[in-house]
């Protein structure tokens, strides 16, 4: 956690946008505040992003779980992160006055994170461990980001019955750290 209390102008939001097939919606003027985090409880990025919905883009969106978000920040004197995030969930906060502003915190996690609830590995190898995990990484979790893995000595013989991928990294490392001992 920071120790660092930041002001208005400190973090500058230069992207926030709810993506899919069927068009986008730019919350940028409407965002409220962030916490992108990663939990030792869940694989990947998560962020909690609250926006003010003064236009009711997000009551009237048909939104159907396949949306991305786009959000980019930069914090004075740091370099600028840039996330592309599955919507997990929206979850509405409250009315704001008599108007029909509403808040909502836009729930989000990595896209690999996504791809690990739905994408199972069912497969048998016969190669490197670090060569298997390239291929999770790559063909499960469908992961574009660069992933270092250090190169294994021998191959290994691994079934992995139907797993998430997540689950199947965690079962060969497991068999390398066995095999160290």
């Amino acid at each position: 956690m920071s120790d660092h209390n930041y002001r208005l102008g400190d973090v500058e939001i230069t992207n926030l946008v709810i993506q899919s097939e069927r068009g986008s919606i730019d919350l940028r003027s409407s965002f409220i505040s962030a916490s992108v985090y990663e939990s030792v409880f869940t694989p990947g990025i998560v962020a909690d992003l609250k926006v003010m919905d003064m236009n009711d883009l997000l009551g009237q969106a048909r939104l159907q779980g396949d949306e991305t978000v786009q959000f980019d920040m930069y914090v004075m004197g740091s370099q600028r992160a840039s996330y592309t995030l599955a919507l997990h969930e929206l979850a509405e906060l409250e009315n704001v006055g008599a108007q029909k502003g509403k808040q909502y915190i836009l729930k989000c996690v990595s896209e690999e994170a996504m791809y690990a609830k739905t994408n199972f590995v069912q497969k048998s190898y016969n190669q490197l461990c670090s060569e298997m995990v390239e291929d999770i990484h790559r063909n499960y979790l469908k992961s574009q980001k660069p992933i270092v893995v250090e190169e294994t000595s021998a191959p290994q013989r691994i079934v992995i019955p139907s797993r998430n991928p997540y689950e199947a990294i965690n079962l060969i490392r497991r068999r390398i750290y066995r095999d160290w001992e």
